[in-house]
């Protein structure tokens, strides 16, 4: 054994300013990750819509916008010197106003205004708030770097940090760095506007490489481009569209801005659309209503965003073979005691798309911690390409402690991550594989459902040839002993009980032959089951 001495002495462990402004460069891993962070601001400040300006196609300038509670001069004085040090508490309940609704506190970091410096060089704000007619501007540069050309590179460098280290006392004040300057004045509205409350953030000299990820370097290819003035006109379902059906352009770093709107369609705490399960009368209308209790939106460019699904997505070609869902469950307890609820659903589809949705998205206040997680929180077990086949979301409250600084992502060994990780496997392990094993073991299943998807669509073509457009087709089950068609309401329903409506592909063109006789009016369905009957007499005559 060595020999101890009894002299020890304590040393302080610092952290260079250079790391630290290296840190405030590079926090968020996308620009829609940045502007999310100034999003969750706003819904922090109680707004019900945010509008985002983005400049596209060339993203010169961008412009959030939101209706929110606004600041003081003094408040965002002291939040300019006091970045990390918010006031926040992540989980608080805030009630909308106007309304009874609530929402909890999603950031609790401070560090907004970071998001800002990582995607522009200069900001300028302009906020007011309620009952008054005086509000500010502030103008922030964010110039923490210099450019220096090396080797015909222009090179982003961090300035010498002497700067900081020119005085010899070590006061807490004196230990804060810059990060760039701030000019604020204040400003006074019209009278008519004092009601009016918003926050308004200009981001001008967009950083190079935010614009050439954002334009897919159009600038680069077409200098022309800055004197165009476009304009997005797509619907959000087209936009869904253009992503699924151009997933090897979008893997390849194509359609930069179409990706960032639906980033933000899945980060933003936003409501469903009324389709397929998320219907409010279906099986996760629950969830739609839990959305709409956010009373939020988000508008990019014009494009109303929603939680991105569209009708394709639950469309009859490829549909939801199998659904489970699981409300204010209790997956820990915090240091008080207090119960942690979950939420959530998982969808199994034969054909997840786009891809990035397959997997499990986490959110915490309704806000997407990250993006789908095809791991389902490094799930232990191989379950092969049973993974690629769903799709899901969980709610869980609690998780603020678990958030790495970013937001985006989580301190996998926080202990809630870990309660939260073991509750969704068990899900998993004990009902989700089980059930899908299950189905897997009955291949003619599957079959026979895509070939009376292949039926109704081939039916619907044939009663819009014959006149008979507002004709749906459907299977459902009317018994043993009941014809194979009948007529309700405008429903034409083939009988998945009869012999011949099991959907097995030998019945296929039988069915499809009779049902368009019955469309065209060539027999009644009463004649219709005179044949039938009358040609299973003669079959059982032939064998006997």
């Amino acid at each position: 054994m060595p020999r101890t001495s009894s002299r020890r002495e304590s040393v302080e462990i610092k952290v260079s300013a250079r790391l630290l402004r290296h840190i405030s460069r590079g926090i968020y891993r996308t620009p829609a990750a940045a502007l999310k962070e100034l999003v969750s601001n706003a819904y922090d400040a109680r707004a019900t819509e945010v509008s985002i300006n983005t400049g596209f196609p060339t993203f010169e300038s961008i412009v959030v916008t939101d209706n929110g509670d606004g600041m003081s001069q003094g408040e965002f004085k002291t939040l300019v010197q006091r970045i990390g040090l918010s006031n926040k508490i992540a989980g608080d309940i805030l009630t909308t106003p106007g309304s009874s609704r609530q929402r909890r506190v999603i950031g609790h970091y401070g560090i907004g205004l970071l998001a800002v410096g990582q995607l522009a060089a200069r900001m300028r704000i302009t906020s007011k708030q309620r009952d008054s007619t005086h509000g500010f501007m502030a103008e922030l540069d964010f110039n923490q770097f210099e450019e220096r050309l090396e080797e015909g590179i222009k090179r982003s460098l961090v300035k010498d940090e002497s700067e900081l280290e020119r005085r010899d006392t070590r006061t807490r004040d004196e230990q804060r760095f810059s990060i760039g300057k701030c000019t604020l004045w204040p400003v006074t509205f019209k009278t008519g506007a004092r009601r009016n409350h918003f926050t308004k953030i200009e981001l001008s000299l967009v950083r190079a490489e935010v614009k050439n990820k954002l334009a897919g370097r159009l600038n680069e290819r077409n200098p022309k481009a800055v004197l165009m003035r476009q304009h997005y006109f797509a619907t959000l379902d087209g936009l869904l569209t253009l992503l699924r059906d151009n997933e090897g352009e979008v893997r390849q770093g194509q359609y930069p801005y179409e990706r960032l709107c639906w980033e933000l369609a899945v980060y933003c705490p936003l409501a469903y659309p009324n389709v397929g399960l998320f219907k409010k009368d279906r099986p996760l209308g629950t969830f739609a209503q839990i959305a709409e209790e956010y009373n939020f939106s988000v508008v990019i460019d014009g494009l109303r965003l929603r939680k991105p699904f569209e009708r394709e997505f639950f469309n009859q070609d490829n549909p939801i073979t199998k659904y489970w869902s699981w409300l204010d469950e209790t997956y820990a307890k915090d240091a008080s005691g207090r119960k942690l609820k979950v939420s959530g659903y998982l969808l199994l589809k034969q054909q997840i798309r786009p891809k990035p949705m397959q997997g499990i998205l986490i959110r915490e206040a309704g806000v997407a911690i990250g993006l789908y997680d095809t791991t389902y929180m490094e799930y232990p077990f191989n379950e092969g390409y049973k993974f690629n086949q769903l799709t899901g979301e969980i709610f869980a409250e609690g998780l603020s402690g678990a958030l790495n600084i970013d937001r985006n992502s989580f301190n996998e060994t926080d202990d809630r991550y870990l309660a939260l990780a073991s509750w969704l496997h068990d899900k998993l392990q004990k009902r989700v594989f089980p059930a899908i094993k299950v189905l897997q073991k009955q291949p003619s299943a599957s079959r026979r459902e895509a070939n009376r998807i292949a039926v109704c669509a081939a039916l619907v073509s044939v009663a819009r040839a014959v006149g008979r457009r507002s004709y749906k087709v459907k299977h459902k089950p009317l018994g043993k002993e009941a014809p194979l068609l009948a007529i309700k309401g405008r429903a034409l329903v083939i009988n998945q009980d009869h012999r011949d409506g099991t959907g097995s592909s030998s019945k296929m063109e039988k069915v499809l032959l009779a049902a368009s006789l019955v469309m065209a009016g060539y027999i009644t369905l009463k004649q219709l089951d005179q044949i039938i009957t009358a040609i299973e007499d003669a079959k059982k005559s032939s064998n006997q």
